[in-house]
């Protein structure tokens, strides 16, 4: 689990090194919660980009996935087996004192739970 970064939880790139990144990355199996900014964000030229069983948890902007390149309209981004989870009675609200009414100690963000772009040159 990845919890209380200031930013970002996770940000992948492509490793120029493995020419398999470009046809298709995949990751899975992971939790990121409270993350400041990006729970969890990957920006890559490949052809398919794979989320499974990601969970993320109260964060800013939850998970951010963009596929992009040239040459390709085919590519796609593939997430199953993968929650958001977002404000709720169940999910301790970000005041360190505990006191509500403390509105100045208390993380008060626009959220969005997934953000995704394809077809980006």
């Amino acid at each position: 689990m990845i919890h209380s970064v200031d930013e970002i939880g996770l940000w992948l790139f492509r490793d120029e090194g493995d020419s398999t990144q470009s046809t298709c990355l995949q990751i899975s199996d992971l939790t990121f919660a409270k993350c400041g900014l990006v729970g969890l964000g990957i920006q890559i030229d490949s052809n398919e980009i794979r989320v499974t069983n990601i969970k993320s948890i109260d964060n800013v902007k939850g998970i951010s996935v963009m596929v992009a390149g040239e040459g390709n309209s085919n590519r796609k981004t593939i997430i199953k087996d993968s929650f958001v989870y977002g404000d709720s009675s169940k999910v301790p609200k970000d005041c360190p004192s505990g006191n509500l009414l403390l509105a100045d100690e208390c993380s008060c963000k626009d959220k969005s739970g997934l953000l995704t772009s394809l077809g980006l040159t």
